[in-house]
């Protein structure tokens, strides 16, 4: 589980330095990603599909740490850049890449650990 949270912090720590390099650039992955590495580097880690609690758990942590992220962005300006065409702020983006984040890293914790069968 170490490895897994790691995994979310560093790239939570990328998304973080390069909004602060780069503030006027929309990172329109990086909420999703943030979100997904926890529980995909969990799956990967444990080859198996997750039980219920620890999905809930690694998908948590990753929502957690997805969300304080793109609060200390907000926060300090680091959501500078244009938005897609369908949303009126780079947050509310943001905040849709999250949740496809959970699913994302939900549907990776439940997958069967052979494809046949």
């Amino acid at each position: 589980m170490a490895v897994a949270v790691g995994a979310g912090v560093g790239f939570a720590g990328l998304w973080i330095v390069l909004a602060a390099v780069r503030p006027g650039v929309t990172f329109h992955l990086a909420p999703i990603i943030v979100v997904a590495a926890v529980p995909v580097t969990h799956r990967i880690g444990s080859g198996r599909p997750a039980a219920p609690l620890a999905m809930a758990a690694t998908v948590g942590l990753g929502a957690a740490l997805g969300l304080a992220t793109l609060a200390l962005l907000e926060a300090a300006g680091g959501l500078q850049g244009p938005p897609l065409d369908l949303f009126s702020s780079v947050a509310i983006e943001s905040l849709l890449g999250l949740a496809v984040g959970v699913v994302v890293g939900s549907s990776a914790e439940m997958w069967p650990a052979r494809l046949d069968g």
